[in-house]
């Protein structure tokens, strides 16, 4: 350790770097990375970053690969190369499977340029089984699950509610996320807590010099150093929304803080909106927050909520948001986990979180190791809510393509104090550009879910296929379609994205209850051109090409009691600029 300052040797310094294969030189994700500090996995692109003790030993795990150590030292290599195991038998090369990640996942790529109204969770709605509650929500099902039952969370952290103005649009911007993933039939006992599925972002760790953009809808600006980055959005949705939408009445105008350091990230978000229409006049302010700190073994974590606005009938009352149509908004949520990892075996984590009416806690355990040919991962956990305690678990098993997987889950609805359950199978074959998969989900209340949902994937061209089938007459949405094609040119890029929403039963607030109009088909198709070079990019999109309008949601007319139709955007062009320095 000659020639390393002491306050390293105090503090820890932080590691960082890419797993590659030996062979392909391809990057590796999912490789485990372990130190005396923690543990971490490495992402999608192969990449990790840990803190960790100058002359400790760091250890490389992934099935399939020889194990590595690396002693800590600086300068430390920026790229770790992992050896592939094989097996050789006369006449024969038999190379052991590589593991297959859980989660369905879309890089940077796809959340900066699938992102309606820059909203990265609309950029989800290209995978299978995810789909927003209408054109203007982000708000999302999965596998035709209702939106309460959707967990949320960043980086791995439980948010109650990432989202401005009743849902239209999330918290993040899309240039601070490199990546969201989707857990739906089999889901990790650590993000477990809900019935239909978990979105997880994963937010920019690093990234450093100054970064801003400017559209039609928002302003970005953000800059980034050795340690951290700090940032702001403005967005200008509600102007923009008055213009070219019929039939709202509330418009928002919003803003976004985010700072970001080694162990903490930060986010700070406001918003005003006024308006008056359909028998109600409102206008008011929301204020949230969202933070988090990593000292391990423990993650500390909470999210506030603070709301002033006006109503016909007085001020400070609650939004219009009802038990079985969204999530009732809390004050303060607040939370802490204690991590224990190991080398072998489970991996047990702990966890307490207080919210504004109760407290849950749950213990979870998790593994994975491979058993005469098959892949195992799973775990248990056991929530212990304020009705009782339930116990639930995942497992999931693949071998070559083919793989299967049950999940028992469980939701507490504080509203109702009751505890729901939920037993989801899966079973189909995946591929490195695909999946095709057939699930069933069936719920304590009696509802039952049974659904086929299909994936392709090229550089250039994505297909997803839907179709489900349910009893619940509250939730129905019966197949969704989508397409997403680009082609570069030189440093210009062409893209063309189709979506097919069928007939949909969504709930609509109605003062203390929801009713469930009936949503016709929807369907649109965007274009857009891009000009990219290393540090600036333009971009051009139409949005609705064809110019076809109609019905994404409806309002209730208090004083007369009547339906309103609320029609989709007609034909837009969408102007981006952006610049990295």
């Amino acid at each position: 350790m000659h020639g390393i300052p002491i306050f390293l040797l105090l503090l820890g310094t932080l590691i960082e770097g890419e797993v590659v294969d030996s062979i392909t030189g391809l990057p590796l994700s999912h490789v485990r990375v372990e130190g005396k500090m923690g543990m971490v996995y490495t992402d999608s692109l192969g990449r990790f970053r840990m803190d960790a003790l100058p002359g400790e030993t760091l250890y490389f795990y992934r099935t399939g690969y020889r194990e590595k150590f690396i002693s800590v030292n600086l300068p430390f290599p920026s790229r770790i190369f992992l050896i592939p195991v094989i097996y050789k038998l006369p006449g024969v090369l038999v190379v052991e499977r590589k593991k297959k990640e859980e989660g369905r996942e879309i890089d940077e790529y796809f959340v900066k340029n699938l992102s309606t109204f820059s909203d990265p969770w609309r950029s989800l709605e290209v995978l299978p089984s995810v789909v927003s509650q209408y054109e203007l929500s982000s708000l999302l099902s999965i596998r035709g699950g209702r939106i309460e039952e959707t967990g949320y969370m960043i980086d791995g952290i439980p948010v109650a509610f990432p989202f401005h103005y009743f849902g239209l649009i999330g918290m993040l911007p899309p240039s601070e996320i490199r990546a969201i993933r989707v857990y739906s039939s089999y889901v990790p006992p650590g993000y477990g807590g809900y019935l239909s599925g978990v979105v997880d972002v994963k937010t920019v760790e690093k990234r450093k010099g100054l970064e801003a953009s400017l559209s039609l809808l928002d302003g970005y600006l953000s800059w980034g150093m050795e340690e951290g980055r700090v940032g702001m959005r403005y967005l200008v949705v509600g102007e923009f929304m008055k213009r070219n939408l019929e039939g709202l009445y509330l418009y928002p105008t919003i803003c976004d803080f985010f700072i970001r350091g080694r162990n903490f990230y930060l986010l700070y978000a406001r918003e005003s909106f006024e308006g008056e229409g359909y028998g109600v006049s409102m206008k008011g302010k929301v204020t949230q927050g969202f933070v988090y700190f990593n000292i391990l073994p423990f993650r500390i974590y909470s999210s506030f909520m603070k709301d002033s606005h006006t109503l016909p009938d007085g001020e400070g009352e609650e939004f219009l948001l009802t038990p079985g149509c969204v999530l009732k908004w809390k004050p303060i949520h607040a939370g802490i986990e204690w991590v224990r990892h190991k080398r072998e075996g489970f991996h047990p984590l702990y966890h307490t979180s207080l919210d504004a009416e109760y407290i849950h806690g749950f213990v979870a355990w998790m593994g994975d190791g491979d058993i005469e040919g098959w892949h195992m991962e799973g775990g248990g956990r056991m929530d212990f809510y304020p009705p009782g305690r339930v116990l639930s678990y995942s497992l999931r098993c693949s071998r070559k393509n083919f793989y299967f997987s049950s999940l028992l889950s469980s939701q507490y609805f504080p509203e109702e104090n009751e505890i729901k359950t939920a037993v989801s199978k899966g079973m189909g074959f995946e591929w490195e550009k695909g999946f095709l998969e057939v699930f069933t989900r069936k719920i304590s209340d009696g509802r039952f879910a049974w659904g086929v949902e299909g994936y392709f994937f090229t550089g250039f061209l994505v297909l997803s296929l839907s179709l489900w089938d349910t009893n619940d007459e509250k939730m129905r949405i019966p197949f969704v379609v989508n397409g997403f094609l680009r082609i570069p040119w030189r440093c210009y890029e062409f893209v063309l994205r189709g979506i097919v929403i069928g007939e949909r039963v969504f709930p609509i607030p109605f003062g203390s209850d929801c009713i469930y109009p009936e949503i016709p088909v929807y369907a649109r198709v965007d274009a857009g051109v891009r000009l990219c070079f290393s540090r600036f990019f333009a971009g051009l999109d139409i949005y609705n090409l064809t110019d076809k309008r109609s019905t994404v949601m409806y309002l209730w007319e208090f004083d007369a009691g009547k339906l309103y139709h609320v029609y989709s955007l007609p034909r837009l062009l969408y102007v981006r600029l952006g610049v990295k320095l």
